[in-house]
């Protein structure tokens, strides 16, 4: 069967709009080709990975006003209706774009929602939504997308609950019709029992099974069908059937018939939206629990402003138990964060100051100042973008599916009319037999399971990655990452933490000053590592902070620096208690030991930072420092090793540094002196001799490569640059979760196929039941639900639900009741 797809877009039509021997879906992909011009459409086409957002980044014919010549600028956020296709996004930004006052225009396809920024003196935000309803698409009050679900799942479990109490009653009054005893009544008891079940069936069909109707008039009026068409049908033609029967005095009626159909079918789309409740529930949390205002620190000067108002190197002040509005690094004070809400992890995470603090979490302890780093586009409001996309995700698996259900629906609707027509005209079966053959065909080809196939296994999927600390931001990162097979890492900041770090240290055998001066009475007694430290902490450097760092290790008391001074590429000078202490990458003049000189060759050579320690022209230690390796490193490696990966490293770093670290972590395969384009270049190497390539790194350095992967990991703390890259993003800034998100990815892919699988087979096989007959409209019903169970149950494994924790329950409970029955009977 052709699809007929639209000329700008491709996506199939629903309502064909011809022009010039082409045709659109919808008006606005029509103007936006006109707009573009068939040459320029056939170009962006033609480039690799096009999509439909770069449409939004081609200029427009004039320019609009600017911020800074804005009087008063503010933002409005509105609610569109009749957006089908991303050209209608696109559409409305072009045309506001370039109305005088409007400063900038973003629209989200996926809510179809339209954010505008605009000048208040030279227009509002009334002629803002004159002007889109003029482009055909009226704007609506806003909701929120969060309560909008929570509506429309009360809504369904009303019709649900009116359902069930009607066709209960229902079913009681069809005793007598199903018996076939309904002929011995009187007539007037016959005509009352008919039009009762009549009455209870209009409720039941036409205000509990209105969402299907809606849909359906929907689906016929856009000329695609849908499965609500299919339900549809099948719930009016028995109650047309039962109506005619009634009113000529026929001996069956199928009210009930018509009632169970919209209560199974109600059940079972309240059971879908449940689950995929669950599977959103702790990314729908963010909008409730991001505060909207931030206490900004200016000077000795605090004010509470919007979050939106919030800039970056802000600083704004979080006291103790506040949830952090932003995400920003401490500058001053220490904190017991709770990052629960990222992580899933209820212990609390000790941070001080450098340290990245993310939107969301909640701070315990002191007062602290924290830089902004991102105010808007913070962590956890990508991951709840995230899901919000992947629900209308265009993913391999999703177009497989929706291909699927576009050709199976009209192939039903063809099939129950043959069905009919054979039974009644070719097999000659009584007209209530074959009518009713026609219904069950209909309803249990009802493509349910095969629709919700791909989309809770994805959302399940992603609630099972958020649990670990894994945030993702692309659609595409479940397919993406369910084939690697090699792990490339980067050095700095990945399998390191970042920081230097003080690995090893050599002093003279007096260690005491005052000791190695003799008489020196007047001083008192303080040892080199107290005085190279305080020499160091008036100082920003990594060699300082890793110094100071050893001290606080070793219990060191710091002194008061009388006078210091850094030298540019050595170290330090400073007076320190009356001694000249020097820290630096030379010993300058000095005299070093042989035994100082052949420590330093050996740390050398293995790729370390050597350092003097010379305290009155007389060098007294050296130290070795080096990049500090996560201590999960280690472990994570050979996990992905026991996992079939091949493990790579990376690096910008000289080879001995690169080479000591490798050899730690037991990597054999590793690349110095990288730059980002050779590290990008190295991940396509690797691919084009068909390896899948999943690379780790954190640093703007590391973009390039986190592009090319096939799967790109950015760790938490990254650089704003390598986050935009990244497909997925280790929240907690620790290397932990990689295998697990993994083994999450394969597991998801697994359940995506089974359920796939499970559904063609199911709608083949019922099919062929339902055609020979043995599957009356009401078991037709309940097969469609067991099967939409079935997809649910295995798709929510993902995220560690076990049916087999509901069978034990509902075994005690038919045992106890069992027992208490047998009590009751034997009158114990």
């Amino acid at each position: 069967m052709a699809i007929l797809t639209c000329d700008l877009c491709e996506q199939p039509i629903v309502r064909p709009i011809p022009r010039d021997k082409r045709v659109f879906c919808c008006h606005a992909c029509l103007q936006l080709f006109e707009l573009l011009g068939a040459k320029e459409v056939e170009r962006l086409k033609r480039e690799p990975g096009f999509r439909f957002d770069v449409l939004s980044q081609l200029p427009v014919r004039k320019e609009s006003g600017s911020l800074s010549s804005a009087g008063s600028p503010q933002t409005v956020r509105l609610s569109l209706s009749g957006v089908f296709c991303p050209s209608c996004c696109t559409l409305i930004q072009h045309v506001l774009s370039r109305r005088e006052g409007i400063l900038s225009v973003k629209t989200d396809y996926v809510q179809s929602l339209a954010e505008v920024m605009y000048d208040a003196e030279r227009l509002d935000d009334t002629t803002i939504a004159s002007e889109i309803k003029k482009l055909g698409y009226p704007v609506l009050q806003r909701v929120i997308a969060d309560e909008a679900d929570a509506l429309n799942v009360l809504d369904l479990r009303k019709r649900l609950a009116l359902a069930l109490v009607l066709t209960f009653f229902m079913m009681m009054l069809s005793i007598p019709v199903w018996s076939g005893d309904l002929p011995l009544f009187s007539k007037p008891l016959a005509l009352t029992l008919s039009y009762g079940l009549l009455a209870l069936a209009i409720p039941t069909i036409f205000y509990s099974g209105w969402p299907f109707l809606r849909g359906a008039w929907t689906s016929v009026s856009r000329g695609v069908p849908t499965m609500d068409l299919l339900v549809s049908i099948g719930s009016l033609s028995a109650f047309v059937y039962s109506c005619v029967s009634l009113r000529l005095n026929g001996d069956y009626l199928y009210f009930d018939t018509a009632g169970l159909l919209i209560t199974f079918l109600l059940l079972s789309r309240v059971l879908e939206a449940g689950a995929k409740q669950r599977a959103l529930t702790v990314l729908q949390m963010v909008q409730k629990i991001l505060p909207t205002e931030a206490r900004r620190k200016q000077g000795m000067r605090e004010e509470w402003i919007a979050v939106e108002r919030v800039c970056e190197h802000d600083h704004v002040l979080i006291r103790s138990g506040e949830i952090i509005p932003v995400d920003g690094r401490i500058v001053s004070g220490a904190s017991d964060v709770d990052e629960a809400i990222l992580t899933g992890e209820g212990t609390r995470v000790s941070k001080g100051v450098r340290d990245l603090l993310y939107a969301g979490t909640t701070h315990y302890g002191a007062d602290v100042i924290v830089e902004v780093v991102r105010a808007k586009e913070t962590l956890l409001s990508q991951s709840a973008d995230y899901v919000r996309r992947a629900q209308a995700s265009t993913s391999t698996w999703n177009h497989l599916a929706q291909r699927i259900v576009v050709i199976f629906v009209p192939a039903v609707l063809t099939l129950g009319v043959i069905t009919f027509v054979y039974g009644f005209f070719v097999a000659h079966l009584p007209l209530a037999s074959a009518w009713l053959r026609a219904i069950s065909v209909l309803v249990i080809g009802c493509p349910c399971a095969l629709s919700i196939a791909t989309p809770v296994a994805l959302l399940s999927g992603a609630q099972a990655l958020a649990k670990h600390g894994v945030l993702l931001r692309s659609q595409d990162a479940m397919e993406r990452a369910k084939k690697v097979s090699a792990v490339l890492f980067d050095k700095t900041g990945t399998l390191t933490t970042g920081r230097v770090t003080v690995t090893a240290y050599q002093c003279t055998d007096d260690v005491d000053l005052q000791k190695a001066e003799g008489s020196s009475g007047n001083r008192p007694t303080a040892s080199w590592l107290n005085l190279a430290a305080s020499a160091e902490y008036p100082t920003q450097h990594p060699i300082a902070d890793a110094l100071l760092r050893f001290a606080h290790d070793q219990a060191c008391e710091l002194h008061p620096v009388a006078s210091f001074c850094e030298v540019g590429g050595w170290g330090v000078h400073a007076t320190v208690r009356g001694h000249s202490v020097k820290v630096g990458a030379t010993p300058l003049a000095c005299p070093v030991s042989q035994r100082f000189q052949k420590t330093c060759q050996t740390w050398s050579a293995a790729g370390s930072t050597v350092s003097y320690v010379i305290i009155d022209d007389d060098v007294k230690a050296i130290l070795s420092f080096g990049s500090e390796i996560r201590p999960e490193a280690r472990a994570v490696i050979e996990t992905l090793k026991r996992d079939g990966c091949k493990i790579l490293l990376a690096s910008g770093d000289h080879p001995q540094a690169v080479a000591h670290i490798a050899d730690q972590l037991g990597i054999t395969q590793w690349y110095a002196r990288q730059t980002p384009l050779d590290k990008a270049r190295l991940v396509a190497a690797l691919k084009k001799e068909g390896t899948q390539v999943c690379f780790v790194g954190d640093g703007i350095n590391d973009a390039p490569a986190l592009v090319e992967a096939n799967l790109g990991v950015a760790m938490g703390a990254s650089a704003d640059l390598a986050l935009e890259a990244g497909h997925m993003i280790l929240a907690n800034n620790t290397l932990r979760p990689l295998p697990h998100a993994l083994d999450i990815v394969r597991v998801t892919a697994k359940v995506i196929r089974q359920n796939l699988i499970w559904a063609l087979c199911y709608n083949l096989i019922a099919q062929a039941i339902a055609i020979d007959g043995y599957a009356q409209p009401v078991l037709a019903a309940g097969a469609m639900v067991f099967s939409s169970l079935f997809v649910l149950g295995n798709s929510l494994r993902i995220v560690g639900w076990s049916p087999w924790r509901y069978v034990r329950r509902i075994g005690l409970t038919f045992g106890v009741v069992s027992i208490l029955a047998l009590l009751t009977y034997f009158r114990l």
